[in-house]
């Protein structure tokens, strides 16, 4: 008979405590965004300010996320002279001449 591989059991995003790993400005903003969507969809009446607090980020950003605005860094994508794909592209090819001597 054949072992069954064990699978981590999957935590709501509320249970998962953040204050022990180090995140960036950035991925609590995703988590508290994602523990907002969460609680909407289980009709829990979420509070703004309470998951902002608990993620240690700006109510207001938090509101900018439900509310779909873009991150400073995608609305600002279009000022940029090379697009991410072209700025890979040449990192690509530099750390390959770098790796030839």
């Amino acid at each position: 008979m054949a072992a069954t591989p064990l699978t981590p059991p999957t935590l709501p995003m509320s249970f998962i405590p953040f204050e022990d790993i180090e995140l960036s400005q950035e991925e609590r903003i995703t988590l508290a965004h994602a523990r907002w969507n969460e609680a909407s969809a289980a009709n829990e009446n979420p509070s703004q300010a309470k998951i902002a607090r608990q993620y240690e980020i700006p109510t207001s950003t938090l509101w900018d996320r439900i509310n779909d605005r873009k991150t400073a860094a995608a609305r600002n994508q279009q000022f940029q002279r090379l697009s991410l794909e072209d700025e890979e592209a040449i990192c690509d090819w530099i750390l390959r001449l770098q790796a030839w001597g």
